[in-house]
């Protein structure tokens, strides 16, 4: 099993497939260790390179557990889904966080702090 990651506009669908681990790094969502974003989030729209247009949302399913890449590397979850829409962040059905593109990181509602990495891990359960 792993992570599926899905954008979306409406009934427009793009999978961008299955990952065991991915990284929010500013505004891009990478497969964990890479320097090439999967997406780039811009103006609350995903883009994508060989896409014809923006995608609004973007869907996680898991089940995941997120880790903070910075200071005590708190880990949160796991939940069912992690989805970011219009810059807020959802984890399950409340909110996560949200995209502070001022700052270029993101605001984690659970820690009270701004962080510019988040690493999403697919958990096996247990």
């Amino acid at each position: 099993m792993s992570l599926q990651v899905t954008l979306s506009r409406g009934a427009d669908k793009r999978q961008l497939g299955n990952f065991d681990q991915l990284e929010i790094v500013g505004n891009e969502l990478r497969e964990a260790g890479s320097t090439e974003a999967l997406a780039r989030h811009v103006h609350h729209r995903w883009h994508i390179a060989d896409a014809p247009h923006t995608y609004i949302r973007l869907d996680i399913v898991g089940p995941v557990t997120v880790e903070v890449l910075e200071g005590a590397h708190d880990k949160l979850g796991p939940y069912q889904e992690f989805t970011m829409e219009n810059g807020v962040l959802h984890a399950d059905t409340r909110v996560f966080g949200f995209v502070d593109v001022e700052r270029n990181d993101c605001y984690v509602s659970d820690l009270g702090e701004h962080r510019k990495a988040l690493k999403l891990m697919f958990y096996p359960g247990r």
